[in-house]
């Protein structure tokens, strides 16, 4: 899902969820509200009232954000695992990648620092990769932490 502002700002190149995630507005001020917004069958809103206030918060939410599929698989690199059985590491490393690219992220973050390496071993090309307090201190500092780092290319950190 694609982003722009309501006073006109990125009506040529809109803007993806990881750039409008930490500002509130655009640059020019406006609002920075979907290009296109989701539109939901009657079966699926009643649906939506069975569920609980997570549940809802989810099931909205990320029709406006992308999700990396498979996310809970670990592929072992904050541990010891991908020393002691480095072929499976390797192949749920580049599985968990395959899943990451599908969603053509523009940026990447994860709280665990071997996930952060594991994922970066495997990326096929540049894409920002974060840790949480990295984007908690771009907040503070009233930064654009996209704009503010360069993607990182293959075999480099």
């Amino acid at each position: 899902m694609r982003y722009l502002s309501t006073r006109g700002a990125w009506a040529v190149a809109q803007q993806p969820f990881s750039a409008i995630l930490l500002e509130g507005l655009a640059p020019d001020g406006g609002l920075a509200v979907p290009q296109e917004y989701p539109r939901l069958s009657s079966a699926e809103l009643s649906g939506l009232r069975r569920l609980s206030y997570p549940g809802l918060a989810h099931a909205i939410l990320s029709r406006f954000m992308t999700d990396i599929p498979e996310a809970d698989i670990c592929c072992g690199s904050a541990g010891i695992y991908n020393m002691v059985q480095p072929d499976a590491g390797a192949e749920l490393g580049r599985r968990k990648i395959a899943n990451v690219m599908s969603v053509r992220p523009d940026a990447v973050a994860t709280g665990n620092p071997g996930c952060l390496l594991q994922i970066q071993r495997y990326l096929p090309g540049p894409v920002l990769l974060f840790h949480p307090i990295q984007l908690i201190d771009a907040s503070i500092r009233g930064i654009d932490p996209i704009q503010a780092r360069e993607p990182r290319e293959p075999g480099r950190f």
